[in-house]
């Protein structure tokens, strides 16, 4: 019998091997307000820093209490907030990034 390999596409989680759910750290790249302009803007960021394309981005949709929606674009996944600072500093060239962890 073939063993099931279906993996649950979640890039915000990870599971230790404990099963429990540890946080990964995420660079936010930029928000938009129209789920539309999130290709539209990785495409810009890209032209602008190639080597972003050694991460996989994705993206988060967040509700502000005014009610607004916006979409952030999420670099990541990173294994410590570190990493992430290092990555920011050396491919970006940015002294302060916001970073942003989720479970």
């Amino acid at each position: 019998m073939a063993a099931d390999t279906k993996q649950i596409v979640e890039p915000e989680k990870k599971e230790s091997k404990n099963n429990i759910i540890t946080k990964a750290f995420f660079i936010q790249l930029a928000s938009v307000s129209d789920e539309n302009l999130v290709i539209v803007e990785w495409k810009r960021l890209l032209v602008i820093y190639p080597e972003l394309s050694m991460k996989k981005y994705d993206y988060k949709k967040v509700n502000l209490k005014n009610g607004e929606t916006y979409y952030r674009i999420l670099l990541g996944k990173f294994k410590t907030k570190k990493e992430s600072e290092e990555f920011c500093q050396n491919i970006l060239k940015k002294n302060k990034c916001l970073i942003r962890s989720y479970e």
